[in-house]
């Protein structure tokens, strides 16, 4: 899948991480103008060298094409995306973008000057929710929140837990920022089962509107952040719908400590938090305490 990058990527930086890194285990790329490229695997995290053995250095023009491959040569057409904070493009990259803001009144209204670039290849790795899996079945267990700091591999485990759920189960993925099933046309490019997707649409709006048109037995989602959205999550649970989501979190116990997230402790049935050594293992996998 690291081939997906070369687009994005000048063909004398995309040969050198390939030189330097397995690229079945490539994960992240960050580019920052005058700073060496770093790059992020399953296993490790480094930078990029030059065949004399100096630091790779990221120039403008690193960023500036992978800004206009991911933006089909029209920056003012993904304006709304870079408020965002983020882009996408074909096969489920990710482009987060930092760079000088254009506020109005508290409003954000533009990103430009954008100076600093990370790109996420989302994997799929099959048999890595098995463990997972079989412990909410045997459990009987229909909703599940998986913890752990950023890049554990969540979106990861959440995608396979779908697709293993959707053979059992109506599953509904809600996509918002397209990283679960990577659709491009509406269709997922990842391997989702026989789940239904709704992507790049905001979580509170898709869940009142899918559950009412879709029926789902089971609801997908990625990373809850707003307190908003935990309310409309508790929701749903209490209707009956089962609901797998992520959660950023060192542990379960700092989420017990979260004024946002705690109301969840009390609701979901199942909690998985993941480290990062390698990335996506498995920490702990604990069920709430009833009765």
């Amino acid at each position: 899948m690291f081939s997906m990058f070369g687009a994005l990527l000048k063909k004398g930086l995309y040969a050198l991480i390939a030189r330097e890194y397995d690229p079945k285990t490539v994960t992240e790329i960050r580019l920052r103008t005058g700073r060496p490229v770093v790059v992020q695997t399953i296993y490790k995290r480094g930078i990029v060298h030059l065949a004399s053995g100096l630091p790779y250095k990221a120039e403008q023009d690193d960023i500036a094409h992978a800004l206009a491959v991911a933006s089909n040569h029209s920056i003012y057409a993904v304006n709304d995306d870079l408020v965002r904070g983020f882009l996408h493009f074909s096969g489920g990259i990710r482009l987060g973008a930092c760079g000088e803001g254009v506020s109005e009144r508290g409003d954000m209204l533009a990103l430009k000057s954008i100076s600093s670039l990370m790109l996420r290849l989302p994997h799929e790795v099959k048999g890595c929710a098995d463990a997972v899996f079989s412990r909410l079945l045997a459990a009987d267990a229909k909703t599940a929140l998986i913890i752990s700091p950023p890049g554990c591999g969540k979106t990861t485990m959440l995608r396979e837990l779908a697709r293993l759920f959707s053979y059992r189960l109506n599953t509904l993925i809600i996509d918002e920022r397209l990283e679960l099933a990577a659709c491009v046309g509406g269709a997922a490019t990842l391997d989702t089962g026989e789940c239904d997707v709704i992507s790049g649409v905001d979580k509170t709006v898709a869940y009142e509107n899918t559950i009412r048109a879709m029926s789902p037995e089971l609801i997908v989602t990625d990373e809850l952040f707003r307190e908003r959205e935990v309310a409309a999550v508790l929701d749903i649970i209490r209707s009956g719908v089962g609901v797998l989501a992520s959660v950023h979190a060192k542990n379960l116990d700092a989420l017990k400590k979260s004024a946002v997230f705690a109301p969840l402790v009390d609701t979901f049935e199942c909690f998985v938090t993941l480290g990062n050594n390698p990335v996506g293992k498995i920490l702990d996998i604990e069920f709430r305490k009833t009765g």
